[in-house]
Formats: C-alpha cells, structure tokens, sequence
C-alpha cells in the first residue's frame, strides 16, 4: 500500500496556451508529475474540457479533498473514485482536464513507487505484454480540422 500524501494543480503557459500541470506525491515521497493540454478536437462523443483555470480550482477544491489517502497501487480503484466525482458520462461537470491528469500523475507515482517504468505500469493495468508502438500516419484530414475539404470523417 502507498497512500496518496498530496495533489498540486497548476498552470503552465506556453504558446499562448495555459496547459494543467498535476503532481501526485505518495507518503514515502515518490512523485508523479503530468502536463496535459487542452486539445482542439471538438467530436461529438468527446469527454469535456473546462479552462484549464477552471480545472486548476476543480483539482484543489474537489478532486484532491475526495483522493488524499487512496492507494496509489489500486489504479482502477482510484479511477473509479475519480469517475463517480463526475458521474457524466462526457465528464461535463468537472471537465475531463481535471480528472485525467489527476489519474495519470497517480499513475507515474505508482510506478515510481515499484521502480517501473510508466510503460510497464501501464502494461501491467492493462494486462498486456509492453510493446514498441505502432506507426501510423494520417492520410487524409477532415472533419472540425480541415472544414473546407468537405470530408465529414475526422481523420483516416
């Protein structure tokens, strides 16, 4: 067991974007640090985005007060935790940038504390052998990014 000691939320600026930066601590001190920018996508069966100014203050006031003290080592416990704050199934009232850094920060401080890699963690959770990725390349734009291309898909 390692508890979760705390959650720091901030903003991050670059490229005229603000980007939420979540650090995870566990009480034996191993860390978990994640910056997550908001996208540009705009589908139709996305998970919500709030300003990231927004999700900073939803991290400290709600998300981190329902977490402190879960076990960093039981993921999908905590993430089930973390979904039933936002019952939604889009994640539309505390934003999804205000629960998947939170997640993922808890993630790489769990992986620390078993002296993983993040990838291997990640295997793990997954019950899947770790593997190289596979490339892909976008052949054609559509969609929300390419509106005068008058393709409907999103991408293929």
């Amino acid at each position: 067991m390692e508890r979760l000691r705390s959650i720091d939320a901030t903003l991050v600026s670059s490229d005229d974007r603000s980007t939420v930066r979540v650090v995870a601590q566990t009480e034996h001190g191993y860390r978990g640090a994640v910056e997550l920018p908001s996208g540009i996508s705009v589908g139709a069966n996305e998970a919500k985005l709030v300003l990231p100014e927004q999700a900073i203050a939803v991290i400290r006031d709600t998300v981190a007060p329902a977490v402190i003290g879960s076990d960093v080592l039981e993921q999908r416990s905590f993430d089930e935790r973390l979904m039933a704050l936002d019952a939604t199934s889009d994640r539309s009232v505390l934003g999804a940038n205000s629960l998947l850094p939170v997640s993922l920060a808890v993630c790489r401080a769990a992986a620390a504390a078993l002296n993983r890699a993040l990838y291997t963690q990640i295997s793990e959770l997954a019950e899947t052998a770790p593997a190289l990725p596979t490339l892909v390349q976008v052949m054609i734009e559509g969609g929300a990014h390419a509106p005068a291309s008058g393709i409907s898909l999103q991408e293929c």
